[in-house]
């Protein structure tokens, strides 16, 4: 007859500890995260961040190309121009978001996924 005896105790406890660090993550820290960057790397005083009250594990953020007035202002002009049958203003082809920018981003998201603990 073969017995095998396994404890699972520990085991237990290090996956319930991941679970709360992967909830905080998803909950907090992403949010928190997008808005730090938007804040900080692109100095933005109105840091655009969308997700509903419902879909919390959700973080969307929208780059604007310049500040939310000025975008407001372009977007009157364009339905202007569009009401009096005139072709619409010339808009830029550059990228809205410069590599280095982007860089960044990608280095505060590895900080953030460090916080999830995968060892005792």
């Amino acid at each position: 007859m073969l017995k095998i005896d396994v404890d699972i105790g520990d085991s237990a406890k290090i996956v319930e500890r991941m679970l709360v660090h992967i909830d905080y993550v998803s909950r907090f820290g992403l949010r928190k995260t997008l808005m730090e960057w938007q804040d900080t790397d692109l100095h933005r005083k109105q840091p655009f961040l969308t997700g509903s009250k419902r879909a919390r594990r959700r973080a969307v953020t929208k780059v604007r190309p310049h500040s939310k007035f000025e975008m407001a202002k372009a977007h009157k002009n364009i339905v202007r121009a569009k009401r009096r049958h005139r072709p619409s203003p010339h808009t830029s082809t550059r990228p809205i978001l410069r590599s280095h920018l982007f860089g960044l981003l990608g280095e505060r998201m590895r900080a953030l996924a460090e916080i999830i603990k995968w060892d005792r």
